[in-house]
């Protein structure tokens, strides 16, 4: 998951190297509480955005989604989805 921090103009790669849910039935999930401001976005992707790969083999890559979110930050909600479904289409 990425939080866009509009008043700081940055991203926040949030999450932690857990299990799957519902892989484990026992398993123990350490869960985090987040502030977001007005202007703030959360862009959650799984690995089927994140592992998409080109004819050459690379990755689509968290750092690609990451400027792209910071590119059409200020777009409405479904244009940044468009963009991302275009450069996905690139891959």
């Amino acid at each position: 998951m990425l939080h866009y921090r509009a008043k700081a103009g940055r991203i926040t790669r949030l999450g932690d190297e857990q299990l799957p849910i519902g892989l484990l039935p026992q398993a123990t999930y350490i869960s985090h509480t987040v502030q977001v401001q007005a202007n703030d976005l959360l862009l959650i992707a799984t690995d089927g955005i994140l592992d998409a790969e080109n004819r050459d083999g690379e990755a689509f890559g968290l750092t690609r989604l990451e400027d792209l979110l910071l590119k059409y930050r200020e777009a409405p909600l479904p244009d940044i989805a468009d963009r991302l479904h275009e450069a996905l289409s690139d891959v």
